[in-house]
């Protein structure tokens, strides 16, 4: 398990705040971490966010296992075929907890706009938990909602966290460069 850890502490952090804390719900008891609990069907309220090269159904399964929510990075795998058969042995690996795909939008990232391709084979795997980034997920969010799955995108500024809640994201990331020295939050 440390090289689990590891990965966390070398990674860019990533601070998830479910959009279900907006203000209409402040008068409610339930904690933080156990609205992100149950929202995404988790035991800890801890994201592994996709690591390129790194999330692969082996990083997901031990993240899933250990009760936090991982993702497989569908960058790492340009072929669909690859990226089925990777969402599959997560599967088989995770032992039924949760997981999700990080589908990264930035169209230099993967050659050709592959998308809406990506989002097709998640919903056809059956996975219920996306985490986008990249660019905004308005145009795609009826399909993933239609196929009853959370959405988390990842943004490098408050601005774009407010626009995110306003087109219907289930959470937000918040994802910053920290350095060894720069300590958490």
């Amino acid at each position: 398990m440390s090289w689990l850890y590891d990965a966390f502490v070398y990674k860019v952090i990533s601070y998830v705040y479910p959009l279900i804390n907006s203000r209409k719900n402040m008068n409610n008891n339930k904690s933080q971490a156990e609205k992100f609990k149950s929202l995404f069907g988790t035991r800890l309220p801890i994201v592994a966010g996709g690591l390129m090269w790194l999330s692969n159904a082996e990083y997901v399964a031990a993240a899933a296992n250990a009760g936090i929510l991982g993702f497989i990075t569908a960058a790492t795998f340009p072929d669909a075929n690859d990226l089925r058969n990777e969402i599959r042995k997560c599967k088989s690996l995770a032992n039924g907890n949760p997981f999700g795909v990080n589908v990264s939008m930035l169209p230099k990232l993967v050659p050709g706009e592959k998308t809406v391709e990506v989002f097709e084979i998640i919903i056809a795997e059956g996975i219920k938990i996306v985490e986008t980034s990249g660019r905004n997920p308005e145009q795609y969010l009826p399909m993933l909602k239609a196929a009853g799955v959370k959405v988390i995108h990842k943004v490098p500024a408050v601005k774009y966290a407010f626009k995110a809640q306003e087109i219907g994201v289930d959470a937000v990331s918040y994802t910053h460069l920290t350095l060894p020295t720069t300590p958490y939050v």
